[in-house]
């Protein structure tokens, strides 16, 4: 189990914005050039809620679809996928968004008072057990190692 000091190291250090040129494949220099940004997170589930969440997600899905969709067109958010990864240190959920301006994101979940943003920030609280209030994106990261492949 991980200790709160490092579950928040790990939640901050992949808190993460890249920006993705995506361009059609036909030669069409007609054709505008799509800049989208992807906010990543990685957030450790708390022990013993894998069920709880799993229940979560469905509710995203079906009794607040539409609140939920109204929350990411708010937020600008145009893709969303969302992994759960079982690990020897426990379950971790990767969230990744697709945004035009991701740091809106980030500031419209922690500081909207709407109803359901704030039973999402508890939803959140609960199954992660991090108080999303009290966390800030790292201001530095370092690229490693990037690859695209050559076009033609």
């Amino acid at each position: 189990m991980l200790s709160p000091e490092t579950r928040e190291r790990l939640v901050c250090s992949h808190l993460k914005y890249q920006e993705k040129s995506y361009e059609s494949r036909e030669s069409d220099p007609g054709k505008k050039r799509l800049m989208m940004t992807a906010l990543t997170v990685v957030l450790p589930l708390l022990p013993g809620k894998q069920e709880a969440w799993r229940q979560f997600c469905q509710i995203l899905q079906g009794s607040r679809h539409g609140d939920y969709e109204a929350w990411r067109e708010r937020l600008g958010i145009t893709q969303e996928e969302v992994w759960l990864s079982q690990t020897s240190l426990g379950d971790l959920v990767r969230i990744h968004l697709q945004a035009e301006h991701p740091e809106h994101v980030w500031a419209g979940i922690l500081a909207s008072h709407r109803p359901f943003d704030r039973w999402l920030r508890q939803q959140l609280l609960e199954l992660h057990g991090l108080d999303l209030a009290q966390l800030v994106p790292a201001s530095a990261h370092e690229l490693i190692f990037a690859w695209q492949p050559v076009s033609f």
